[in-house]
C-alpha cells in the first residue's frame, strides 16, 4: 500500500524545520548551476533566492535611512509588508523581473567591456635557455648550473648552441584578478543564458531582455579571447588581494562577483530545506495580497528578514498570526509553526489549506483524500504529469508565475 502524501512529504511524520530523507541530494542543483542541466526544480528554488535577497537588498535600503531598525547583531532587518508586496506582485508590464543578472546588464556592462579590454598583465621572471647575448640575470641555480658545464670561461659552458640558463621576464594575464573575471564572465554567461531562457519567449520586446542578451554575447565572446582560455577558474574561497580591493573596475566586478557566490550559496543553503522555504513564500504571498487589496492588519506585525537562511527559511519567526479587517469585513489568519498548514476563519467559516511539496525524485503515487481540505501542491515529480485527473481540492504549484494565481484562487475559495 503506497503511502499518503502526509508521510510521504514532510506532513505529520516530518516537520517543516527539518530536513526530508532523500532531499540531500544537490548534485542537481551543482549541475543546473554549471549550466548542464535545466532542472524546473532547481530553476524554482534558485527564482526564490533571487526574491529573497531582493527583499534583503530593500530591508538594507530602509536600514540606511533609519539606522534604529536592526534587530540584533545578527543582521536581522525589518522589512515593511508593502515592500515585499511590491516585489512579489508587482506588474512589470513589458519588462520581466528584474534580477541581478538583468542589474548588471543595465547598469554595469559598460564596467565589465573596459575591464575585459584592458585585462591587467604582470612581468613573470622565470629560468629559461636563452641565448649568451640576451642572458641579463641569474640567480644561484642558473649560477650551480653553469658552474657544472664543461668549459673555462662562459663562451665555453653555453657550448655549441651557445645558450645559457638566465632569468627571463615575460608579460602574462595569469594573476588572481583576472582568475575571478574569468569565473565572473562564466557565471555572468550561465546566468544572462538561464534568464533568456526564461523569460525571452514571453517578453520579445523587452528592453531588459535585450540589455542582457547584449550582455550573454558578449560574455561569451570574451571566454574565447586567448587570454582567458589561458587562465584557470580560481579554486576554494577566493581571498581578495590588492587589485581586487583597490582597483576601481576590479573592485566593481568583484563585489558583483561575491553576490554571484551568495546566491550560489543560498541556493546550496536551501536546498534540503526547499519545502520550507515554498511554504515560507506562500505565506508571505497570502499576507501582501491580503495587503494589496485594501485588508488592513488588526494587530501589529513585523517580519525581518535575515542575510541568510535558516534551514530554508529567510525570515526570523514571521509573524502569520493575525485578523485582517475591510469595510467592517473581518477575517483570520493562522499558519502552524511547521508552514505546513494554514486556516483561514471567514464568517464563521473554517478553510484549512495544506502545503505540500513533491521533488523531482519522487517516486510515491499521490493521494489527496480529504475532501475538506485545499491543498497547495508545490510538485516537480512526473507524478504530477496527469493534473487534470486528479481532485479539484488540489491547487498545483510549479514555477512562480503560477504562485499568485493560486492566491487568487485560494482567496477566491476562501471567500476573502
Amino acid at each position: 500500500m503506497a503511502r499518503s502524501q502526509e508521510e510521504e512529504f514532510g506532513i505529520g511524520a516530518y516537520s517543516y524545520s527539518e530536513p526530508v530523507p532523500g532531499y540531500a541530494d544537490i548534485g542537481v542543483l551543482r549541475a543546473f548551476l554549471e549550466g548542464k542541466n535545466e532542472s524546473p526544480e532547481a530553476a524554482f528554488v534558485c527564482s526564490v533566492v533571487e526574491i529573497m535577497t531582493e527583499l534583503r537588498f530593500e530591508a538594507e535600503k530602509l536600514f540606511r535611512e533609519k539606522k534604529t531598525l536592526a534587530l540584533n547583531k545578527r543582521g536581522e532587518l525589518l522589512i515593511n509588508v508593502g515592500d515585499i508586496a511590491e516585489k512579489l506582485t508587482r506588474k512589470d508590464g513589458e519588462n520581466p523581473p528584474e534580477q541581478l543578472i538583468s542589474l548588471i546588464a543595465n547598469q554595469h556592462i559598460g564596467q565589465i567591456k573596459e575591464l575585459v579590454a584592458r585585462m591587467r598583465k604582470v612581468l613573470h621572471r622565470k629560468r629559461d635557455m636563452v641565448s649568451i647575448g640576451e642572458a641579463q640575470q641569474l640567480d644561484s641555480h642558473c649560477l650551480r648550473w653553469l658552474a657544472v658545464q664543461p668549459g673555462r670561461n662562459a663562451v665555453e659552458k653555453a657550448g655549441c648552441r651557445q645558450r645559457l640558463l638566465a632569468i627571463v621576464r615575460e608579460e602574462t594575464h595569469n594573476t588572481l584578478e583576472n582568475r575571478v573575471l574569468k569565473d565572473f564572465a562564466i557565471r555572468g554567461e550561465i546566468l544572462a543564458r538561464r534568464y533568456l531562457r526564461q523569460f525571452a519567449a514571453r517578453f520579445p520586446n523587452s528592453a531588459r531582455i535585450a540589455e542582457v542578451r547584449s550582455l550573454q554575447r558578449f560574455l561569451y565572446g570574451a571566454l574565447k579571447l586567448p587570454q582567458m582560455q589561458s587562465l584557470r577558474r580560481p579554486m576554494g574561497g577566493v581571498q581578495a588581494n590588492y587589485v581586487l580591493l583597490q582597483d576601481t573596475g576590479y573592485n566593481k566586478m568583484w563585489e558583483l562577483y561575491r553576490l554571484m557566490l551568495a546566491q550560489t550559496r543560498m541556493s546550496e543553503m536551501v536546498w534540503e530545506f526547499r519545502h520550507r522555504l515554498f511554504a515560507e513564500l506562500f505565506c508571505l504571498w497570502i499576507i501582501t495580497r491580503l495587503n494589496i487589496d485594501d485588508y488592513k492588519a488588526v494587530f501589529k506585525s513585523s517580519f525581518w528578514i535575515n542575510i541568510m537562511p535558516d534551514e530554508g527559511s529567510f525570515f526570523v519567526k514571521p509573524s502569520f498570526l493575525n485578523a485582517f479587517e475591510k469595510n467592517g469585513r473581518l477575517i483570520s489568519l493562522r499558519v502552524k509553526s511547521d508552514y505546513s498548514e494554514m486556516i483561514v476563519h471567514n464568517s464563521n467559516q473554517q478553510y484549512v489549506i495544506r502545503l505540500l511539496y513533491v521533488p523531482e525524485l519522487a517516486e510515491n503515487e499521490l493521494t489527496f483524500s480529504n475532501k475538506g481540505i485545499i491543498y497547495v501542491v508545490c510538485c516537480f515529480s512526473k507524478l504530477c504529469g496527469e493534473r487534470s485527473q486528479l481532485n479539484d481540492n488540489v491547487i498545483w504549484v510549479d514555477s512562480l508565475l503560477d504562485m499568485d494565481e493560486a492566491v487568487t484562487n485560494i482567496m477566491h475559495r476562501c471567500r476573502v
